[in-house]
């Protein structure tokens, strides 16, 4: 349960807001990815995944991701990781890749 200080905003006690699980660090990392490609435009900055998670993603992430490039599904621009165009048309067998 969330416990909330008592000048917190209340909001309707709905099933998302009254339950919220906590996610390891392994899941927060999948779920960065997914979310991050998901903005195709954007996609994931290497420096920012490892400020964030004081871990490159080349070493977290560095099978799938040399394999979705190898498949020209993912591109490197500059120190950000997205799709490419026919990574955008394939998002799902990407993001699979990340569960």
């Amino acid at each position: 349960a969330i416990r909330r200080s008592p000048s917190a905003i209340h909001f309707p006690r709905t099933p998302a807001t009254i339950t919220a699980l906590p996610i390891d660090r392994e899941t927060e990392m999948r779920e960065t990815m997914m979310m991050g490609l998901r903005l195709t435009q954007e996609g994931v900055s290497g420096p920012a995944f490892n400020f964030r998670f004081e871990r490159a993603l080349e070493d977290v992430f560095g099978k799938e991701i040399g394999e979705l490039v190898d498949w020209e599904l993912l591109e490197w621009v500059g120190d950000t990781l997205r799709l490419t165009p026919k990574g955008r048309l394939l998002g799902n067998q990407v993001f699979m890749r990340f569960v």
